[in-house]
């Protein structure tokens, strides 16, 4: 009797301690959740696309003068030192593309009209635009044809799908010099770790020549020297032989230079301000007309010679800042004094930020498509809690 009294005892004893232990092992000794709450995440990744979609209107979104993970941190101070994150940017609409022989090709994810511009190692532009697709593949893959002349010599073509609804880009580069724009003070600058030999000495200033290339409607719009003329007085002497007719005019001559301004501040980088050169000047231009006889058949030709600029007062340069942020500007042409063919793009085709993702922690993924300034992207972001 006394024996089952006793384990009857003992029975009560151990029940009484299941719920502490439960309690315990529930509440004290489970470790918190690892991976990120996907509402914080989605938080995250709005306030993030808010500062990248600022940085890419700007200029900025792959210039070395801004660490965009460091100034996510500092705008997002909610983050602390708990989580981790990587932001992967990519304009996956154009898969990719090759060049075989003068044949170019293009994939992509989606129907519309593909444009190219290629850029030669002289500075030469050629540029088209194809509409429709030379192949359609069962998984929905479409792939675009063309010919291109002087294969070659061919150093950098920039590439937009634009389907109407979607905006991606992407680049082929032959040996092109890819350099960065940047924005400082909302002047527009190409960032270079190297110096570029001048073209432009003149002035006081020292620079290389620039070509500004923006995209709109399917098509690239470049800028190149401008001349404009402001007719004052024409004349003509009709009183002796030989006969010559003469004109004075304002002229203003309108070039783009990326002027050389020094290393920035505690980076290795050189600067170059993208500035519009204008030059002007009063002239009178002389034209002396002259007569050829030829007997067969018997003609009296009258010839117009090239004029002689008998007066040329120049005016002082003006130099004008380009200022950003330029909405559809894609990419700068540089040619310098040696020839050397240097390209720098606003928006780039994929740029990754932030931590390597670990391996060893459950990392929340959330991936959506978004425009930046005028190109669209898939933006994938990882976070991760650094520790618990």
């Amino acid at each position: 009797m006394k024996e089952v009294i006793e384990y009857i005892l003992a029975s009560l004893v151990i029940l009484s301690t299941i719920p502490l232990y439960n309690f315990i092992v529930d509440q004290l000794y489970s470790p918190p959740e690892l991976e990120v709450d996907y509402s914080f995440a989605a938080m995250f990744s709005e306030h993030a696309f808010d500062i990248l979609k600022e940085a890419a209107i700007n200029g900025n979104l792959s210039s070395p003068l801004i660490d965009l993970s460091t100034h996510i941190r500092e705008r997002l101070s909610y983050l602390g030192n708990e989580y981790g994150f990587q932001i992967s940017i990519v304009s996956q609409g154009i898969l990719r593309s090759v060049l075989q022989g003068n044949t170019f090709k293009i994939y992509t994810i989606d129907r519309g009209n593909v444009s190219l511009l290629t850029i030669y190692s002289n500075g030469s532009i050629y540029n088209l635009t194809l509409t429709n697709p030379s192949t359609i593949y069962s998984n929905d893959t479409y792939m675009y044809e063309t010919a291109l002349p002087d294969p070659s010599q061919i150093k950098f073509i920039a590439i937009i799908l634009d389907t109407g609804v979607y905006r991606y880009v992407d680049y082929y580069s032959n040996g092109a010099d890819i350099v960065y724009l940047g924005n400082i003070n909302n002047t527009l600058y190409i960032i270079s770790d190297h110096l570029f030999p001048p073209n432009l000495d003149k002035y006081g200033l020292q620079g290389v020549s620039a070509k500004i290339i923006s995209y709109s409607n399917s098509s690239f719009l470049i800028t190149k020297e401008t001349i404009y003329r402001e007719y004052i007085d024409v004349g003509i002497n009709w009183e002796s032989w030989p006969i010559y007719f003469w004109e004075k005019y304002n002229e203003v001559k309108i070039n783009y230079f990326a002027i050389y301004e020094g290393i920035t501040p505690s980076l290795p980088y050189y600067k170059y301000k993208l500035s519009i050169l204008e030059e002007s000047a009063t002239l009178i231009a002389r034209y002396n007309i002259t007569t050829r006889f030829i007997p067969f058949p018997p003609f009296i030709h009258i010839y117009i010679n090239p004029p002689d600029i008998i007066y040329n007062e120049s005016k002082s340069p003006i130099v004008y800042d380009l200022n950003a942020p330029i909405y559809n500007l894609l990419i700068v042409l540089l040619k310098d004094a040696d020839g050397n063919i240097h390209i720098a793009v606003w928006y780039p085709h994929s740029i990754v930020i932030g931590d390597n993702v670990p391996k060893d922690l459950p990392v929340r993924r959330i991936t959506m498509l978004r425009r930046l300034g005028m190109i669209d992207y898939y933006i994938t972001i990882y976070m991760w809690r650094r520790s618990i």
